[in-house]
């Protein structure tokens, strides 16, 4: 299991790299295995894993900076065999992580590969070119996927308790009186 986050800035530079640390500290506990974070312009993927299998130990962002596409993932596939030899990948399929499979899946078929992977996932793809986010999750939301956007970007995230870390609070204390008022 990973918990994922990506922010993008609407801003033309930067690279909101300490928005992406700041959501993955927000995850309710720590990663045994360790955090890793990739950047490309205007935005920031990052990963917490808990390692279950080998593989998932070299789980991590992966970016294209050609194609200028940033991708992170929580992906588990029941299918990698069969994703693999779709991707003419042979032997190199079975030592990839899941989220390099769902990786190249999306390289290849785009917006399609969600319908052509089986298993448990949510992944999160940044496009450099077109400035925008494209997020998926498995067919029935095991893996869960939260997203907002507001003036200065957009983010998603694996708990909706890591946007929560970086939404400004309106309010600075309760009012207990005005609380009371409006109940009687």
């Amino acid at each position: 299991m990973f918990a994922i986050a990506l922010a993008a800035t609407f801003a033309d530079e930067g690279s909101p790299a300490n928005t992406v640390d700041a959501l993955l500290r927000a995850w309710p506990c720590p990663a045994p295995e360790g955090q890793a974070v990739v950047s490309a312009p205007r935005a920031s993927a990052g990963i917490s894993r808990w390692a279950v299998v080998d593989r998932d130990r070299r789980a991590a962002p992966l970016r294209d900076p050609e194609r200028q596409l940033l991708f992170v993932g929580d992906v588990r596939l029941y299918n990698r065999r069969e994703v693999g030899r779709a991707l003419d990948l042979g032997e190199a399929a079975l030592d990839a992580s899941d989220a390099e499979l769902a990786w190249k899946a999306y390289l290849r078929w785009g917006e399609d590969a969600p319908r052509r992977l089986i298993g448990d996932f949510a992944f999160a793809v940044w496009d450099g070119r077109r400035g925008s986010i494209f997020a998926a999750r498995d067919h029935l939301g095991v893996r869960p996927l939260y997203y907002m956007a507001n003036d200065t970007g957009a983010y998603v995230a694996s708990d909706v308790g890591q946007l929560l870390a970086i939404t400004p609070r309106p309010f600075a204390e309760i009012n207990a009186q005005t609380i009371l008022e409006r109940f009687l």
